[in-house]
């Protein structure tokens, strides 16, 4: 995992592990601007949510996104997730 997160690292990707997002919020364009992350506003063209399916609804919902099709999901919980 330390590789993977220097690589993100060296191409601008900045991982927040353990990090808890509260929000997300879309610019003019109608497109993800920034997440609010412990209370802080950080801009970002992308998010990845490494969450369960209703907290990635919930942070969705914060920014008025449609859940429809990611309520529809189950969730399941795995021991480990190896990266090969």
């Amino acid at each position: 995992v330390g590789r993977m997160i220097a690589a993100a690292n060296q191409v601008g990707v900045t991982l927040n592990p353990g990090s808890t997002a509260e929000s997300l919020k879309l610019g003019s364009s109608g497109k993800l601007s920034s997440v609010l992350i412990s209370g802080k506003d950080v801009e970002c063209d992308a998010v990845v949510l490494a969450t369960s399916p209703s907290t990635s609804s919930r942070l969705l919902e914060t920014a008025g996104l449609d859940t429809t099709l990611l309520d529809a999901c189950t969730e399941h919980r795995v021991a480990a997730l190896d990266v090969a």
